[in-house]
């Protein structure tokens, strides 16, 4: 392949199989001004430790189950009703000298993936 030419195009049979194998993963990064430990403690605020059960019945509870840490989470949303397609939320929380990056990735399930 000379300089400035094009790699070849990829067969039509060929990508249409990796799009339905490549999994549905939703990436992206905010930046804020806010300090890694600000970042920790607002996720914190609104994050609950996970819970085996829950009940309907339950009294209300944060909108979000899951462990935080000071340097990134593991976190998925609490519903009332069943759904195993809700995703899994993980992140990393770096810290600059100008604020603070942190880094989101969003997979299903793995019971979903099994589907």
């Amino acid at each position: 392949m000379g300089a400035g030419s094009s790699p070849p195009p990829i067969e039509p049979e060929r990508a249409m199989v990796w799009r339905y194998l490549a999994l549905p993963w939703q990436r992206f990064e905010i930046d804020t001004h806010l300090t890694a430990d600000q970042c920790a403690q607002a996720l914190q605020a609104i994050v609950e430790p996970r819970k085996w059960f829950r009940s309907r019945l339950m009294r209300k509870s944060l909108d979000f189950e899951g462990e935080v840490a000071h340097d990134g989470f593991a976190i998925r949303r609490i519903i009332r009703y069943g759904n195993s397609f809700l995703p899994v939320i993980s992140g990393a929380i770096h810290r600059y000298s100008s604020g603070t990056r942190v880094s989101i990735a969003m997979r299903p399930n793995r019971v979903a993936l099994a589907v």
